[in-house]
């Protein structure tokens, strides 16, 4: 009988441990994951003063810090750039190739570009910008603001074509968030004006656009002005085809314009995360 029982007891040890492994491989490939994605959501590209976000809920986004970035003393400024059409589904790297910070790259001082740029990039199977989406990106890049040296009161908006559309939507949505908007070859629903009344607006398009008619900007910086907005303006590019970036932010012009506005009333979060940027 005791043999028969001591027998039967050595393969149950055996079982039990091999389960006990088991679920320990198991438990630390689930955590190697949950890290692995942690890590993914968080930082998936680092060079230079490039970094590429990967965020959930909202839209992946580059962040472009401006040259000479660690020796400015006061707080950065902040300009989101909403791309157009021809980028969607991008990998967000690829935006480098298309957003104010390449245009402005060794034509300014780098006291005239003291911009963080964040450049998000709208995903395949979508055509048009998310204002709620696009705010929960900013939301995000603010709560790092402490250790990266961000002004919350300095955060300007531009975009071209459907970015020039998604311009005015995004500001229409949340016009306290920013300091002022510069929309280039888009346009917007002039019913909807009333909230961009007292926020300051530079529209540019080309007289030419063959692509968004020049009186989409036309339109709509009228209704601006008729809801009581002095410091709405449409700068036309004489003889401007659609693509018109390279005339506007190759331009020190419309980044001067942009610093001559503050919003002072701004109230951000003062929560910050304990995750930094960096490149290991």
């Amino acid at each position: 009988m005791t043999a028969s029982y001591e027998k039967n007891k050595i393969p149950q040890k055996g079982k039990c441990r091999n389960t006990s492994r088991t679920v320990k491989v198991i438990c630390l490939l689930w955590g190697l994951l949950i890290f692995s994605r942690i890590c993914y959501d968080i930082l998936v590209y680092c060079e230079g003063g490039t970094i590429a976000v990967r965020m959930t809920g909202t839209y992946d986004y580059l962040v472009r810090f401006p040259p000479g970035y660690t020796d400015f003393s006061a707080p950065h400024p902040i300009l989101v750039f909403l791309h157009g059409a021809g980028e969607i589904g991008h990998d967000v790297k690829q935006i480098a190739d298309v957003d104010p910070f390449h245009y402005a790259a060794g034509i300014l001082p780098r006291k005239d570009f003291p911009f963080i740029v964040l450049s998000p990039v709208v995903p395949h199977g979508y055509y048009d910008w998310n204002p709620k989406a696009v705010k929960v990106m900013i939301d995000h890049f603010l709560r790092h603001r402490g250790r990266l040296k961000i002004d919350p009161s300095r955060i300007y908006l531009t975009g071209f074509s459907m970015g020039g559309f998604g311009t005015f939507a995004v500001a229409e949505k949340y016009p306290d968030l920013f300091a002022a908007i510069a929309p280039l070859a888009g346009g917007g629903e002039i019913d909807r004006a009333e909230p961009l009344k007292s926020l300051p607006v530079r529209a540019f398009h080309g007289d030419a656009d063959n692509v968004i008619p020049y009186d989409c900007s036309v339109k709509m910086i009228e209704a601006i002005k008729a809801v009581g907005n002095c410091d709405a303006q449409l700068t036309t590019v004489p003889g401007g085809k659609h693509q018109i970036c390279p005339d506007v932010y190759g331009n020190p012009e419309i980044y001067r314009w942009f610093l001559e506005h503050r919003n002072e009333v701004l109230n951000v979060n003062s929560r910050t995360s304990s995750y930094e940027f960096s490149c290991i």
